[in-house]
């Protein structure tokens, strides 16, 4: 369980900072951009994707969740999670009403 939660942590730090520097080349660059933070970690929440908009917007997938929240925002401010685009357009997407 420790090492699940050490990846979705390394992911989510991996993405962030793919977002706030990308990389031009596959040659190595040393050191690149600002250290690794993490915003968030997930124990219920299985991501299958990570995304980080050009704006700084952090956004994670997870289609099994037990939440019911297939796509959501973290805040990278406090750690907040919020169903996007919103939870009454999620489910209605998904063919059912929340």
């Amino acid at each position: 369980m420790k090492v699940a939660k050490l990846a979705k942590v390394v992911l989510l730090g991996a993405t962030i900072a793919a977002g706030i520097s990308p990389v031009q080349s596959a040659e190595p660059q040393g050191d690149y951009g600002p250290p690794l933070e993490t915003v968030k970690t997930f124990d219920t929440f299985k991501l299958v994707g990570v995304a980080v908009s050009h704006e700084g917007r952090l956004f994670a997938s997870a289609p099994a969740a037990q939440s019911g929240d297939k796509l959501v925002e973290v805040s990278a401010q406090n750690g907040a999670v919020t169903p996007y685009p919103d939870q009454s357009l999620e489910h209605l997407r998904l063919g059912y009403r929340a």
